[in-house]
């Protein structure tokens, strides 16, 4: 009996198809968090409803991502030390006319840009603003998985970031924002080989039980930030005795120790710890430390 014939399939070891096919569920989860936290974070710093809208998390060539980058992309470097390599983020400038806008009671309408313009103080204060809740959320939401350091380093062009290896392979996390009817997007490109060490982690199927509902975590989170908390601290003290209690008459005067220090509390737990002195004619209290620092 002959055996069939067979022919030798090409295979590209610098740039191999696996890589292209592969889920990064633990990924996804991260950036769906990072999404939620970012918006928080917008949302409380400028006073304006941002809410997450849901990215997608895909690996891609780095040719092809440089290709849908908006022509008027901001791009920035970005280390997770201890990770090797760099990352990159890429905010379009529209995203930061967008918020300047509604910030200031626009209607928030997103603009097309065609190329690359000079952003304004305002701008320039919004966008540091943005890579803030950025790094902040990046490195919260990073944390169950490995501890990283977010570190924003130089501003790259498209050209320049199309000059990266033309077999690179990234993956390509898109977080997405709802600002009234408007949406914005802002992407992070993770080099493979940046993620390489963690893959057995990252590429982990999912569980019901390790899913999370993120709109509801936003939600809750929101409303315990707007809880009222009654805050009680001792300004002054002294000791007296039955007898000069009872000896008391209208007009006498109780000396009272200074007090530089006084510890805060809500329902009787300890919170924080303030200075007290004076402030425009007032009694006020300047914060000093947290409670479960001392």
């Amino acid at each position: 009996m002959n055996a069939p014939n067979k022919t030798a399939e090409a295979y590209d070891f610098v740039h191999p198809d696996h890589k292209l096919g592969a889920r990064w569920p633990i990924l996804e989860q991260i950036h769906q968090h990072v999404e939620v936290f970012i918006a928080e974070r917008l949302s409380d710093r400028l006073k304006i409803v941002v809410t997450s809208a849901g990215g997608e998390v895909k690996p891609m060539k780095i040719l092809d991502s440089v290709e849908t980058t908006g022509p008027a992309a901001l791009i920035y470097e970005l280390s997770l030390q201890p990770l090797s390599g760099l990352a990159w983020v890429c905010l379009d400038t529209s995203v930061v006319s967008v918020l300047v806008d509604k910030y200031f009671g626009g209607t928030g309408i997103v603009p097309t840009v065609e190329a690359p313009r000079k952003l304004s103080p305002t701008e320039l204060r919004l966008k540091d603003y943005i890579c803030d809740a950025v790094k902040a959320s990046l490195d919260e939401a990073w944390l169950p998985i490995r501890q990283v350091t977010p570190v924003f380093g130089s501003q790259v062009s498209r050209s320049q970031l199309a000059r990266q290896e033309e077999a690179m392979v990234v993956i390509e996390a898109q977080m997405k924002f709802n600002i009234g009817e408007e949406e914005i997007s802002i992407v992070t490109l993770y080099p493979s080989t940046m993620l390489e060490p963690l893959a057995d982690v990252l590429q982990k199927e999912l569980s019901a039980s390790e899913s999370t509902d993120n709109q509801f975590s936003s939600a809750m989170r929101r409303e315990l930030m707007n809880c009222d908390v009654e805050l009680r601290g001792v300004m002054a003290e002294t000791r007296m005795t039955i007898e000069k209690v009872l000896a008391l008459k209208t007009g006498d005067f109780i000396p009272l120790r200074d007090i530089e220090n006084v510890s805060f509390k809500a329902n009787h737990i300890p919170l924080f710890n303030a200075q007290i002195g004076i402030s425009n004619g007032r009694v006020s209290a300047s914060f000093n430390r947290w409670h479960s620092e001392t």
